[in-house]
């Protein structure tokens, strides 16, 4: 998914870039980007009911569900020379960062 990734954050958010659209047309059942954006608050207050999950709760949880299931933080730490825990410290922050951004993409 990382292509050119000047460093493990960097990498990792290209990762989680990639999963979370992924999981946005896994949350809205859509995929196309154009359309999601066009789905007006009503839609969203629906789907954040059916699912129990915002769609930014959703796409950090399954970022990080992801990154646990690869053990993304000690890849990550290896290939970069990046202490396990300093990685594993800035996980939910940059997952949360990364949802923001594509949410911010797709509100407007």
């Amino acid at each position: 998914h990382a292509k050119e990734a000047s460093n493990a954050y960097d990498e990792l958010g290209q990762i989680f870039c990639h999963h979370g659209i992924m999981e946005l047309y896994e949350y809205t059942g859509l995929e196309n980007v154009q359309t999601i954006s066009s789905l007006n608050k009503e839609v969203w207050d629906y789907l954040k009911l059916r699912t129990n999950y915002s769609i930014a709760d959703y796409m950090v949880n399954s970022m990080l569900d992801h990154a646990q299931k690869h053990d993304l933080t000690k890849k990550m730490s290896e290939k970069w020379e990046v202490p396990n825990q300093e990685v594993e410290d800035n996980l939910e922050g940059l997952a949360k960062y990364v949802a923001e951004g594509i949410i911010q993409v797709v509100h407007t």
